[in-house]
């Protein structure tokens, strides 16, 4: 019977990097590539829903034509989001920079909301400021209230 040949150490650090990287590998194929390959199939297609569950019919890329063409609504609703996004994501970045000086003054490490009762304060303001987006930028969200409310008057006058 003939021996295997033992591995080289370029052979074991390969095989060991694949072994570290495989669940990350199976978890992304699982949980992002599918969803997202189906979502794309989904969305240039028609879903037809009937009694053996579902039928798709291939439609290129006419849906999207149609939400960036013809719906008003949609182009609204995205631009607001957006708009939100863009303000909201500074004032969240800001926060959590801010707990984490701020832990690091009281505690001298990085600390999590369970350590310390001045950490669990350190949390509660970052997230009190992460919503103080609404309060700075009223107008945003009274905007897009009034952009809501004047899409879904517009919808059901039409239908």
């Amino acid at each position: 019977m003939i021996k295997p040949k033992p591995l080289t150490l370029e052979r074991k650090k390969a095989l060991f990097g694949f072994l570290f990287v495989a669940p990350w590998l199976i978890g992304f194929l699982l949980l992002m590539a599918v969803p997202f390959y189906r979502s794309l199939r989904f969305s240039l297609s028609k879903l037809t829903i009937d009694s053996d569950g579902y039928s798709l019919e291939w439609v290129g890329l006419r849906n999207y034509r149609y939400i960036f063409m013809q719906d008003a609504w949609f182009v609204r609703v995205l631009t607001d989001a957006v708009v939100t996004m863009a303000t909201n994501l500074p004032l969240i970045i800001f926060s959590v920079c801010s707990r984490q000086r701020c832990c690091r003054r009281n505690s001298g490490d990085e600390c999590w909301p369970a350590r310390s009762s001045s950490c669990r304060s350190c949390w509660r303001r970052a997230l009190s400021r992460s919503w103080t987006a609404e309060i700075i930028w009223p107008k945003l969200s009274v905007r897009s209230a009034r952009t809501w409310k004047a899409t879904t008057r517009a919808c059901a006058a039409s239908s």
